[in-house]
C-alpha cells in the first residue's frame, strides 16, 4: 500500500504546530506577569511604570497571537494596548484611565486562561 505524497505545505504546517505549542507554553509566564501588574494597578494606581508593564505584555500578544490562532486573546490585548495608549496622552493623569484599563486587562487575563485551558490550537 502506498502513502499519498506529502503536500508542499505539510512541512510548514508541522513547523507551525511546533511553534503553536511553544507559544502556548509561554502564555503561563505572561499570565503570571499580567496578574501581577493587574494587582499592582488595583492596589497602587496606574502610574507610568505599571502602565508600561501592562502595555508591554499586551503589545507582545497583539501581533503574534493571531499567527498561532489565538484570535480572541489578540483582540483583548489590542483593547488593552489602545486604552494604555489613550491614558498616556494626558501626562500625570493615568488615574483617569485606571478602571477601564483594569477591566480590559481582566478580560485579557480571562482570554489567556481560556487559551491555557484549551491547549494549543490544532491544524484544521
Amino acid at each position: 500500500m502506498t502513502h499519498p505524497a506529502p503536500k508542499p505545505h505539510d512541512h510548514l504546517e508541522k513547523h507551525l504546530s511546533v511553534l503553536r505549542v511553544q507559544f502556548h507554553g509561554s502564555l503561563r509566564k505572561k499570565e503570571t506577569e499580567l496578574e501581577e501588574v493587574i494587582c499592582d494597578i488595583a492596589a497602587f494606581g496606574a502610574d507610568q511604570d505599571r502602565l508600561s508593564r501592562l502595555f508591554y505584555i499586551a503589545h507582545s500578544l497583539v501581533g503574534v497571537a493571531p499567527t498561532y490562532r489565538f484570535n480572541d486573546l489578540a483582540t483583548a490585548a489590542e483593547k488593552v494596548e489602545a486604552l494604555v495608549d489613550q491614558s498616556n496622552l494626558i501626562p500625570g493623569r493615568q488615574d483617569i484611565a485606571a478602571e477601564p484599563v483594569l477591566m480590559a486587562a481582566d478580560e485579557m487575563a480571562e482570554e489567556m486562561r481560556k487559551a491555557l485551558k484549551a491547549g494549543p490550537p490544532r491544524h484544521t
